[in-house]
């Protein structure tokens, strides 16, 4: 998952990272980066004779107002009811965070994109778009795309690395890149916290993790850049052209990568994944799959750092509780994934009938997906309250 990097490993590198950003704020300019957005959030419902409220979810979800400032917009539609069902595109939308809590730990839900009916794996896609096929079905081989049992082998071939053993010995490796970012930045101007200290943070950290060497940071950024919008719902026939040539050369370098290094024994990410490799635990398609998405998980960081910081910035008290007091940080950065998270939305396929509430989400639509997209939107108090207490 995306957000393995990023958030398994939040206490210790966000503590090290906000101390940082702090120690560093408390004296220089800072302003608020266009990229540095609020996490969008969108939702996900569905019921077998479900009201229709005639929402024009892709003009709404692609609208710059919107994306702003959603959560107006998002409230009150959930207060319409929480489970929503798109006809246009068959997509199921729970907004309500006791639908969202049971639809994620269902098992009739899974992961696996292929029991989506209109999907790319779909017969009639097959024949129309065999490119766009191609594409999905190498990247689908990895744990994120995977119900049990597979998902849990894939995960665990790496669960080593995320234990918080495993992510304190990398804890110097983030502390000196913080600084090294840190000592970049004008003391006595304003800059950019996204591109200057969120973005090359966690990229920095991605490629020291996976032994490439940082010459070939920018070529890495270019191929994530252009396989986030395997992501996506929404996807233009360019952004599919560019993300069929990155995941074909990434691939390339990374299965060049994986079998020039020699195997050391340690519970480093690259040693985990040839021990697995080796042992029969994942194959070869699996392997690059897996070590390509944990290389890109680190995407979601810089969200999560900008809607922390910009959270901060717009609650000033709080800011300065934090700095006054960093025994904070650890609970101040628990609540900036609940306030702001740094990324939004869980996808999930109907691998069973599954009933959602009120709401029942058919394993097979006619025409149609059965694929949710859901978001937490518990944003119950309008204030962050991360910085009561140490515990």
């Amino acid at each position: 998952m995306n957000f393995f990097l990023s958030i398994s490993s939040t206490q210790i590198s966000g503590e090290v990272v906000y101390n940082a950003a702090l120690s560093f704020c408390a004296t220089a300019p800072l302003r608020s980066s266009s990229t540095m957005s609020n996490s969008q959030e969108t939702a996900h419902t569905s019921d077998s004779q479900p009201e229709s409220f005639e929402i024009d979810w892709w003009t709404m979800l692609t609208d710059p107002e919107y994306l702003s400032d959603p959560y107006s917009e998002l409230k009150r539609i959930r207060e319409l009811a929480p489970v929503h069902f798109d006809p246009a595109s068959g997509i199921f939308f729970v907004l309500g965070h006791r639908e969202f809590n049971i639809m994620a730990k269902a098992r009739e839900m899974g992961r696996d994109i292929r029991f989506w009916t209109n999907s790319w794996n779909s017969p009639k896609n097959k024949k129309g778009d065999p490119k766009s096929y191609e594409m999905f079905r190498e990247f689908q081989p990895q744990m994120i795309n995977s119900n049990p049992p597979d998902h849990k082998r894939m995960r665990g071939v790496y669960e080593k690395a995320f234990l918080p053993s495993g992510i304190n010995r990398h804890r110097s490796v983030i502390e000196a890149e913080c600084q090294r970012l840190l000592e970049t930045i004008p003391v006595d101007s304003t800059f950019d916290f996204i591109t200057t200290f969120a973005n090359p943070l966690p990229h920095h950290i991605s490629l020291d993790l996976f032994e490439i060497p940082r010459d070939m940071g920018d070529k890495i950024q270019q191929w994530i850049e252009a396989l986030s919008w395997l992501g996506n719902i929404i996807t233009t026939p360019d952004q599919k052209h560019d993300a069929q040539i990155a995941q074909a050369e990434f691939k390339s370098y990374m299965r060049d990568h994986f079998y020039s290094r020699p195997r050391e024994q340690s519970d480093g990410f690259m040693d985990l994944a040839r021990g697995a490799f080796e042992d029969g635990t994942i194959d070869e398609e699996e392997t690059l799959n897996e070590l390509i998405m944990l290389v890109s998980g680190n995407k979601t960081t810089p969200s999560l750092l900008g809607n922390g910081m910009l959270t901060l910035l717009r609650h000033p008290e709080q800011f300065e509780k934090l700095r006054a007091d960093r025994s904070l940080m650890r609970s101040a950065i628990e609540e900036m994934l609940r306030f702001e998270p740094g990324s939004s939305i869980i996808p999930r396929a109907a691998i069973q009938d599954f009933q959602c509430a009120d709401v029942l989400i058919p394993k097979e639509l006619s025409h149609s997906v059965s694929w949710e997209h859901s978001v937490e939107i518990q944003r119950a108090s309008k204030t962050p309250t991360y910085l009561t207490s140490a515990d």
